[in-house]
């Protein structure tokens, strides 16, 4: 009754492996107690190299520097953990990208070697895509944006772009006004650049109504509106 919690059942047992000595396998060899299933990852280490717990063989610890090989020789979705259904296309070896062994999530991704599409993998599915508040486009990622480690970082070629600037500029899809801007109501949709008149920079902006002319000197800023 050392071991044996039943009367009826002789495979319920408790056993205090702390009094034990010798080798895990000298028991755990699947005929004496239960050994390594046929999928267990191919090692010659005792079990308690691995596993902390004496009644859940899957509470486990697993030191990778001591493998050698390729890493999804275990991580096949049989032996260990695969790629999931979602997972980037690709038949590169985990280590590539992930950088963490507790991690999946800790990742440095090599944009450089990736044909194709940026769609085709941020599409919000495989990888982070277009949030809500986007700029509505049908352009890829790299056609803004300059950084694989940073969305913010971002070109915009506004030549290509209709309608007028407060449809973006609005301070939820692009930046807005801020709080010390000139009062206004007017929407500017077209602008030239800035032409030289004598010693001055002027930059007429046409509105629906009228233009604002800015005048630049080394002294001062001055700006008017003039009838057009």
């Amino acid at each position: 009754m050392s071991c044996h919690t039943s009367q009826s059942n002789w495979k319920s047992v408790r056993f205090d492996h702390g009094s034990v000595s010798g080798s895990c396998s000298s028991c755990h060899n699947g005929s004496t107690a239960d050994g390594k299933q046929s999928k267990h990852v191919s090692t010659t280490a005792q079990c308690d190299v691995c596993h902390t717990s004496q009644s859940n063989w899957k509470s486990v610890r697993f030191d990778h520097g001591s493998v050698s090989g390729s890493c999804s020789s275990c991580h096949n979705g049989s032996t260990a953990d695969g790629k999931h259904s979602k997972h980037v296309s690709t038949t590169a070896q985990c280590d590539v990208c992930h950088t963490s062994q507790s991690n999946w999530k800790s990742v440095r991704f090599d944009h450089d070697s990736v044909s194709g599409s940026c769609t085709s993998c941020h599409n919000g599915t495989t990888a982070e895509g277009k949030h809500s508040k986007h700029v509505t486009t049908s352009a890829q990622c790299v056609s803004c944006h300059i950084s694989q480690s940073s969305w913010k970082s971002v070109r915009f070629d506004h030549g290509s772009v209709s309608g007028s600037c407060s449809s973006c500029h609005n301070g939820t899809t692009a930046e807005g006004k801020h709080s010390k801007h000139v009062t206004t109501s007017a929407s500017v949709s077209v602008v030239t650049p800035l032409r030289a008149v004598g010693s001055r920079c002027v930059l007429i902006t046409a509105v629906s109504v009228a233009a604002v002319q800015v005048v630049i000197t080394a002294q001062s800023l001055r700006v008017s509106t003039v009838s057009i």
